[in-house]
């Protein structure tokens, strides 16, 4: 039975299901007519419920102004001054689109493959994505919620068998990486975050990579090329990019065994995450793919895109370019940057990158800005980031120049917005000018992190001066320990580099 409120009177009527269901009402002129929804992916019944338990007793209004007081107890806890009123907006909307995905099913409401007491969500669509920036910086604000990410996902891989790269409606979608919760558990252990079962993770992430996959499309990896070669040969899809990307998990990997006292493990897993220079091409100065017995495939130009709509994708390199994946290589700049020549040459090659050679703003070159930090030119990190920040991003609706694909770009607006850009799957983050002069950030236990820049504008887009907890810093980055229990960070802005940031450059994870 069905009960419908029309005015004052309630109308019951018989229950009606099916696919051609319907239902015909008639209103007098001036009636305002009011419908309750209750949603579930489970059952009639759990939508009822959730109606009765959300809403039944509470009007439009209620609910309006509930909504609002959630909302700005969320985004208030990162609190912005100074700034133009066009990107205080495109920040807090940014904020706001950081906690749309994925959605949170509760602990064994909105799931019903299995019960198990874990907090469990749907539409990670998909970690191959967000992992890049948003689940970084989810780790610094907001470390409960990345936590149960990590656990909703292990728990997948206990019932499942495959930790998942996009996880909707109960099914693994499309891979277009490998196993990147694999990065996103690594750095959750080394950014401390608690609540993890990490031995047990560290077993299902090797179980996810060392599987023969029935469909590594969809789960696990292409296993048995990977092992004989090092690396993925021609006749697999995305084999460059693929290979780039299994071997930064496997280095993620490494660590994380290493921290648990898996010595064997880890030393595996680190010769495994080397493999990825066995697709470079010396001439070409760049990753490029190669047949079954070693040979080049050729012709192949790396600043072009390969891509074949009929194989799904990008023939050797997913989404982008050689040169775009080339910058991918966060666990060895070191040896990035020694085989463009060294940091004058590749400072040049960045530069290069940024004035015609940067195809598409997707997630995979976020955060390319950044790495001029390597180079020890700070300076042109914060004018390249900022300038992409200024030029592609806005309030309209075509503000985002690319889809959200879970928080990715709007996590791009926030960190370079705040001047505090996360290294993905390490501790870092680069430091560069700031849009707001203040910016505070509540952080867990009652802690704040206060980021101070008197002057920062649309216009002064570099640092002169820093300081962490009133001591002056010799380096352009800081990392997770140094500011996840609170710190203020002071920084000296100006509209003209300042030689800041020569001093020390970061290890490039070598």
């Amino acid at each position: 039975t069905q009960r419908f409120a029309v005015g004052q009177a309630v109308v019951e009527g018989p229950r009606v299901e099916g696919p051609n269901s319907r239902i015909l009402l008639s209103f007098e002129p001036g009636v305002t007519v009011t419908a309750k929804v209750g949603i579930s992916y489970v059952s009639v019944e759990k939508a009822r419920a959730s109606l009765e338990r959300e809403i039944a007793a509470r009007s439009f209004e209620e609910v309006r102004d509930q909504a609002r007081i959630t909302w700005n107890d969320q985004l208030s806890r990162v609190r912005v001054h100074g700034g133009t009123e066009e990107h205080r907006s495109l920040f807090y909307t940014s904020l706001y689109r950081l906690y749309c995905m994925p959605s949170d099913l509760g602990v064994d409401d909105e799931h019903d493959a299995w019960k198990s007491g874990v907090r469990q969500f749907t539409d990670f669509y998909c970690l191959w994505d967000s992992v890049r920036n948003a689940n970084s910086l989810l780790a610094l604000i907001d470390p409960d919620l990345e936590r149960d990410f990590c656990n909703a996902l292990l728990d997948i891989a206990e019932h499942t068998g495959w930790l998942p790269d996009a996880w909707i409606a109960g099914n693994s979608a499309r891979i277009q990486g490998g196993t990147s919760a694999a990065i996103l558990i690594a750095e959750a252990y080394e950014k401390g975050i608690e609540g993890i079962d990490y031995s047990k993770a560290l077993e299902l992430i090797r179980k996810d990579a060392e599987s023969l996959s029935p469909a590594p499309f969809l789960y696990g990896r292409h296993t048995e090329e990977y092992a004989r070669l090092g690396y993925l040969p021609a006749t697999i899809n995305s084999c460059v990019s693929k290979t780039i990307e299994y071997c930064y998990q496997d280095w993620c990997v490494a660590r994380l065994a290493e921290a648990l006292g898996e010595k064997e493990t880890a030393e595996r897993y680190l010769q495994q995450s080397r493999g990825f220079w066995k697709l470079w091409h010396e001439e070409k100065r760049a990753f490029c793919p190669r047949n079954e017995d070693g040979s080049w495939v050729e012709p192949f130009e790396p600043e072009k895109q390969d891509r074949d709509y009929y194989r799904l994708g990008n023939i050797y390199h997913y989404e982008g370019t050689a040169w775009e994946w080339d910058l991918s290589a966060l666990h060895d700049m070191e040896g990035l940057i020694e085989r463009h020549g060294g940091p004058e040459s590749f400072e040049k090659h960045l530069d290069r990158f940024f004035d015609g050679h940067l195809a598409m703003w997707k997630e995979i070159v976020l955060h390319t800005p950044y790495l001029y930090h390597y180079v020890g030119r700070p300076d042109k990190s914060s004018l390249m980031a900022r300038t992409i920040l200024f030029e592609r991003y806005n309030t309209t609706p075509l503000g985002l120049p690319d889809n959200e694909d879970m928080g990715s770009h709007s996590s791009y607006v926030i960190c370079t917005s705040m001047g505090l850009y996360p290294v993905y799957g390490q501790d870092l983050y680069f430091l560069t000018a700031p849009v707001f002069e203040e910016i505070e950030i509540d952080l867990k236990g009652g802690a704040t992190l206060t980021i101070k820049a008197p002057g920062a504008s649309d216009k002064n887009h570099y640092i002169a001066s820093e300081r962490l907890n009133g001591q002056p810093l010799d380096s352009t980055w800081v990392r997770h320990k140094d500011i996840a229990g609170g710190a203020v960070i002071e920084l000296t802005v100006s509209d003209k580099p300042s030689g800041w940031g020569p001093l020390r450059r970061p290890a490039g994870a070598r």
